[in-house]
């Protein structure tokens, strides 16, 4: 199975309950886009809400190592106000004969 990244406070609560090896990760950003599958995962299977809130947990330590100067929160405030978000719960078809980069221009 290999290491497998689990919440700060797992060692300190599990250390001599159960067996295995601790360590820091080597590649955090690699083993955070692993557990954001697993979430994901989890959440396809049952819907559970908490699996949202996991899914956040882990989204925000990425965002926290993958944009640590906030250049891309800037950049997606700006998409937000331009393009809006999800609460309309809008969907869309594809036209074939119009592309993405054709409705950007």
């Amino acid at each position: 199975m290999g290491y497998k990244i689990v919440r700060d406070r797992h060692k300190e609560r599990l250390e001599g309950v159960i067996s295995g090896t601790w360590r820091t990760s080597p590649d955090p950003v690699s083993a955070l886009v692993k557990k954001l599958g697993e979430e994901y995962s989890e959440l396809t299977e049952n819907r559970d809400p908490g699996e949202l809130y996991d899914i956040r947990d882990v989204l925000d330590e990425l965002t926290g190592l993958l944009d640590p100067d906030g250049r891309h929160a800037a950049d997606h405030r700006i998409k937000v106000s331009r393009i809006g978000l999800f609460a309309g719960h809008l969907e869309w078809h594809p036209n074939p004969e119009i592309s993405w980069e054709d409705l950007e221009r």
